[in-house]
């Protein structure tokens, strides 16, 4: 029934999650590397203001790793389905998960700046292809963390407290303005990212009770 419906479109959305997630996971081989690609640059860079970046930036990279590796593991405490956001054990908050993920941010982002503060010009010919690599590498990643930022901010405001969450379905076979006809809403109760209470109907129902 429509209840069916609403859990299912909850259930499509935690997979979406769970699939940035994944895409993600694959951020820690592109940091792991970066801290290699910055210690060849090293080698052939002399010790000025733009080695001592490169340094600040190798150990910055490897402290983003880590901290991704602690992030991702914290996220599979977690499952995201029909029923909601759901603990493995009623301590857990996703309040672990989310100071994990800021971690992570802050470490990428220095990297990124330290790398956009070294002058090309420094860079030996022979390590210019290195250089540019590593900073399409830092660039994605830096696109990648701001996407699941996002998703996290948004889920985290689920998963905190008690919220009411209006669902509204339209009909692409009625066309609309807005892309077709509102004819069923759905009312979601949801406590600490649990669904407590779901309610599905017509707009006309609820129009009779006004």
């Amino acid at each position: 029934g429509k209840n069916q419906l609403l859990q299912e479109e909850y259930a499509a959305a935690g997979s979406a999650f769970e699939g940035a997630l994944e895409r993600f996971a694959s951020a820690r081989t592109t940091l792991e590397g970066s801290d290699a690609l910055i210690k060849t640059l090293l080698h052939g860079t002399s010790y000025g203001k733009d080695g001592e970046r490169l340094i600040a930036a190798g150990q910055s990279a490897g402290q983003a790793a880590v901290a991704l590796g602690q992030f991702l593991e914290a996220t599979k405490q977690f499952s995201f389905g029909a029923e909601g956001l759901v603990p493995a054990s009623p301590a857990l908050s996703f309040a672990l998960v989310a100071e994990r993920f800021s971690h992570v941010k802050r470490y990428v982002s220095e990297v990124a700046v330290l790398l956009e503060q070294v002058d090309p010009k420094h860079i030996p010919t022979s390590y210019a292809e290195t250089f540019r690599s590593l900073q399409g590498q830092l660039y994605a990643l830096r696109g990648a963390v701001d996407t699941l930022d996002t998703a996290m901010r948004l889920v985290a405001r689920f998963a905190s407290g008690d919220q009411h969450i209006l669902v509204l379905l339209q009909n692409s076979n009625e066309l609309r303005p807005s892309g077709g006809f509102l004819g069923t809403y759905g009312a979601i109760a949801v406590s600490n990212g649990r669904i407590r209470e779901q309610t599905v109907s017509s707009i006309y129902d609820l129009d009779g009770q006004l």
